[in-house]
């Protein structure tokens, strides 16, 4: 019996051991990283509004692997247009999270993303970053209050808080806690929040600042389908006058978006509205749809309503100048048709149609 105990305790300290020891590899790790050079070699002059329009070009933007050659990204070539939602979708390692962690210089890249026409490798990276609202698949709590969760910085009243929190529906949730806004947070105590909540409480915090552009992880786990509907109704209320762009695991999520991005093997291969994709029967994405698990009716359904009654339109001159002072996200003014383009867009799309392959894959050139 003795032995037998012996035996057992050998192997739960074993078992704990090689628990600990991936904490000190992921610190090691940490320890061996390459410090970022947060300053270009050549600054690039930008308006003290940058971004103003929220435009997205890619123009032949490759990125390797880190522990090989090979490319996680191929030559993409594309335009996302000002006040855009587009989805990104494709397979397990089809280079979905390459592609938005070259548009945040996470990684190093080849050719050229510029956003508002200004290439984004002549912007220091605090500035890029800060000027991009991300909400994370996984969010966490940090240190500190709900209050600092929200506004970090301390630039806005606990009357505008409250306003956002009532916005995007946690309110009534933050009511309940201890003491309401003041309540202490960290990662392991994250209040209560579901994983909704909490990307709600990202979104919260993206609307206080107004970014132009957000990025939008979808949570697949710990998160149903109604909190993934009530986040994407509070994005289109709220980010109405942005452009969006969602990394999505469900089709239901982005099939109502105004394009939608098809990635694989690190290659654009299809880049169009739901509705036309789904009109292509030897498509990536119609087949992506009839193995989702999804009802392939109802999907259609709702492209076909999007496409038929709220097609994209660019916004006008006077959207762009009431939502940079209008505080209120909820109550801006429509969509105008008197549209327009600017001229750095207009020539970024047709580089970018220049650049079309006439073979299987429009976007993605050859790796050469």
């Amino acid at each position: 019996m003795n032995m037998l105990g012996l035996f057992q305790w050998s192997v739960r300290q074993s078992a704990d051991v090689e628990t600990q020891m991936t904490s000190v590899e992921k610190t090691l790790a940490y320890t061996s990283l390459v410090t970022e050079d947060t300053e270009p070699d050549t600054p690039s002059l930008m308006p003290s509004n940058w971004p103003q329009y929220g435009i997205i070009t890619y123009e032949g933007v490759s990125v390797n692997h880190n522990n090989d050659n090979t490319k996680a990204l191929r030559n993409a070539w594309c335009c996302i247009r000002a006040h855009e939602m587009v989805g990104i979708v494709g397979k397990a390692g089809a280079g979905k999270k390459t592609f938005l962690s070259a548009l945040l210089g996470l990684v190093p890249s080849s050719g050229t993303i510029r956003i508002d026409g200004i290439n984004i490798h002549e912007i220091p990276l605090p500035k890029l970053r800060e000027s991009i609202a991300v909400i994370p698949e996984n969010p966490v709590l940090f240190y500190g209050t709900v209050r600092d969760n929200i506004d970090p910085h301390g630039d806005f009243t606990d009357e505008h808080i409250w306003k956002m929190l009532d916005e995007v529906h946690l309110k009534e949730k933050v009511l309940m806690l201890p003491e309401n806004l003041y309540t202490e947070t960290c990662a392991d105590n994250p209040c209560g929040f579901s994983t909704s909540q909490l990307q709600l409480v990202c979104v919260a915090r993206a609307a206080l600042k107004q970014k132009k552009i957000l990025v939008l992880e979808e949570a697949v786990t710990n998160t149903d389908w109604r909190g993934s509907a009530l986040i994407q109704q509070t994005i289109k209320t709220l980010f109405k006058h942005c452009t969006v762009v969602t990394l999505a695991h469900r089709l239901r999520t982005i099939i109502d978006y105004d394009r939608v991005m098809v990635l694989e093997t690190g290659r654009i291969n299809e880049f169009d509205t739901p509705y036309e994709l789904l009109q292509n029967q030897n498509g990536a994405f119609y087949k992506m749809s009839l193995e989702s698990g999804e009802d392939f009716k109802t999907l259609l359904q709702i492209a076909q309503h999007k496409f038929e009654n709220k097609p994209y339109r660019s916004p006008s001159l006077e959207t762009i100048l009431s939502t940079e002072v209008n505080m209120n996200f909820s109550s801006a003014p429509v969509r105008s048709p008197n549209n327009f383009l600017p001229a750095f867009q207009t020539l970024r799309l047709t580089r970018t149609i220049n650049h079309l392959s006439t073979g299987g894959n429009r976007f993605s050139m050859t790796d050469d």
